[in-house]
């Protein structure tokens, strides 16, 4: 039996029968199994720790602009809507160049990471450039909320119990696809309705964010300390 184990994949080949360690002459048989396991390392939760800040910061500063600025018109809604979107990609990036320089087995992650942070970045562009009317502010927002969302909870199950914070991009991700979802329904009352949805649920999901950045570091700590 040839085995290699390394980290966050298992590879197993079996060529063959095996009796006592024998392989049988003449048979041969593939195995291949690969699955995320837990991280014990604090080189991962340390190069988490500033993207998951970034995130967190990017998400906060939005839902504030949101609270405090109270009389937005359409255009400064679309504007505002795909700053944050840009910003949420760019964070995303961040995130998967840290992943990814901590194991290349992680790569359906990364993969993961970087197609959720082209969405957002296509998003925020189209946002700032198409026509600033309710309809395609809401189909735009609502689409690249929901469907971000949806990828980062995946994200968060697809890393369950292997990265620091697959349970903040869960919480996160379900948060925004709310948010998407809500878009259309309340969409029709001005732009102030939906910089109110999207932003209630930025905050929210900011705040997780900057939970899971600091419980990252204190993992990396728990780890060094060992």
């Amino acid at each position: 039996m040839d085995l290699h184990c390394k980290n966050a994949k298992i590879t197993a080949q079996i060529h063959g029968k095996c009796d006592r360690g024998r392989r049988a002459p003449g048979s041969r048989a593939r195995i291949v199994i690969t699955k995320l396991v837990p991280v014990t390392s604090s080189n991962l939760a340390r190069s988490l720790f500033v993207p998951t800040v970034v995130m967190a910061l990017v998400n906060l500063v939005f839902g504030l602009v949101t609270v405090f600025w109270q009389v937005p018109t359409l255009t400064g809604a679309a504007i505002a809507l795909g700053l944050f979107f840009i910003g949420l990609g760019a964070a995303n990036f961040m995130t998967s160049t840290a992943v990814g320089a901590f194991d290349a087995e992680f790569a359906p992650v990364v993969q993961a990471l970087k197609s959720v942070a082209l969405l957002q970045l296509a998003g925020g562009v189209l946002t700032m450039i198409l026509p600033h009317t309710s309809l395609w502010v809401i189909v735009v927002g609502s689409l690249v909320l929901g469907i971000s969302g949806v990828l980062t909870m995946l994200l968060g199950l697809r890393g369950k119990d292997a990265l620091p914070v697959d349970k903040d991009w869960r919480i996160a991700g379900f948060v925004l696809t709310v948010a998407g979802a809500l878009i259309p329904v309340i969409g029709d009352l001005g732009a102030k309705a939906i910089l109110g949805v999207s932003g209630g649920g930025a905050l929210i999901a900011g705040i997780f964010m900057m939970i899971g950045a600091l419980t990252v570091r204190s993992d990396a700590k728990k780890i060094e300390a060992r």
